[in-house]
């Protein structure tokens, strides 16, 4: 099985098992999408068992190569993924305003934060790494992606406050 498809299958089985896109509802004024927290504490988990290992490899002296490789990936798993499992990538909204991650770090959310008016929305769109953004005239953004529990909520506040701004194709 190539790496491609592995990758689609376990981001298809995380996709099914998180039920992230909520079916369409009344919308309401204030609301909160968060990260899928099962997917974030088994890769978390999956990374530091990684690590561990990667770290046990060096103290017994073998396999040198192998424990270093151990060790970067699990601790980019664990750094990327652990902040997830708080609220510092949640995506908060009211009545006037939106307020989440603000920054990319690598492949994934940093810890800057901010807050942007509904009425300053003025376009939405997809980075590379598949996070989809709201953004303001002055180029502030606001990041999520479909790995956020309920996100559908979140799209539909999004049109009902701001019903001319164009979206992704997959983010109807």
């Amino acid at each position: 099985m190539r790496s491609g498809s592995i990758v689609k299958l376990v981001t298809g089985f995380w996709t099914r098992i998180s039920f992230n896109r909520s079916p369409p509802s009344e919308t309401c004024s204030d609301g909160t999408i968060t990260p899928g927290k099962i997917s974030a504490a088994f890769i978390t988990f999956f990374g530091v068992a990684i690590a561990v290992y990667g770290a046990a490899l060096i103290l017994y002296g073998t396999l040198l190569a192998t424990a270093l490789i151990c060790l970067v990936v699990g601790g980019a798993l664990t750094i990327f993924m652990a902040p997830s499992l708080t609220r510092m990538h949640d995506v908060n909204w009211n009545s006037t305003e939106v307020n989440g991650p603000s920054k990319l770090f690598g492949l994934s959310l940093g810890r800057s934060r901010t807050a942007i008016r509904w009425d300053e929305v003025t376009s939405t769109g997809k980075t590379a790494t598949s996070y989809w953004f709201i953004q303001s005239d002055d180029g502030r953004r606001i990041y999520w992606s479909y790995l956020y529990s309920g996100y559908g909520q979140f799209v539909d506040n999004l049109i009902s406050n701001r019903p001319q701004i164009e979206l992704p194709e997959d983010l109807r």
